[in-house]
């Protein structure tokens, strides 16, 4: 019998994560969004059921995917599905190579054709999209996101909630990448981030500081 899972969040990034689940073979129950123009509407025959409201929703020994980029919500809304004994799966797409002795948290994604070498480390909630790469003896903390095509070196550690954008590149050598960072598309990485940085370029510069919104530790 199929498993079953709900996706919290109904924009285009929903449609990819319903996508991954029916490939590794859950049957969607539903979407959730707080944007009320969804409700009732249909993403692939599956209904729009209401909002993200968690005195509604059963989550007790149930299982959720969230599909949300940003970072921040991401693992807030994780987080209270956790807390309320609700199960967040780890969803690797087929293609995806991964080491024997990678370890993940709860609630990661990993899509199609990404590489996750020796001794990795991926914490909780964290997405891994298509074409990445991560080096060996790299840790990735709570809640980040690897856009597509980016390449991480080894023996870095990238602190939660940051964002590596698409094709970006973090050199070996680099020892860390601070907590809500940003690194733009394309940039290529020599020397550690700060925590809450906006990196952009080739070699890669500070151009600013995010405006964090801290919903989460």
């Amino acid at each position: 019998m199929k498993q079953k899972i709900s996706i919290i969040g109904s924009g285009t990034y929903g449609e990819v994560i319903y996508e991954l689940v029916t490939q590794l073979d859950y049957e969607v129950l539903g979407f959730y969004d707080d944007n009320k123009s969804k409700h009732g509407n249909y993403i692939n025959s599956v209904p729009v059921l209401g909002n993200i409201d968690f005195n509604k929703i059963d989550v007790q020994n149930n299982n959720f995917v969230v599909a949300i980029g940003d970072n921040e919500i991401r693992s807030h809304i994780s987080k209270i599905i956790v807390e309320k004994g609700g199960f967040l799966p780890n969803l690797i797409h087929p293609s995806v190579i991964i080491s024997k002795s990678a370890i993940l948290g709860q609630g990661c994604v990993l899509h199609a054709n990404s590489f996750i070498w020796t001794n990795v480390n991926i914490g909780d909630f964290t997405i891994i999209s298509v074409n990445a790469n991560i080096a060996h003896h790299t840790t990735i903390k709570t809640g980040c996101f690897i856009s597509t095509g980016a390449n991480i070196g080894a023996n870095i550690t990238i602190e939660s909630k940051s964002f590596i954008g698409i094709g970006a590149i973090v050199m070996t050598g680099v020892k860390l990448i601070g907590k809500s960072s940003v690194i733009g598309a394309g940039a290529v990485i020599i020397k550690d981030v700060p925590d809450y940085a906006v990196v952009v370029g080739n070699p890669g510069k500070v151009i600013k500081t995010v405006n964090h919104h801290n919903l989460t530790p």
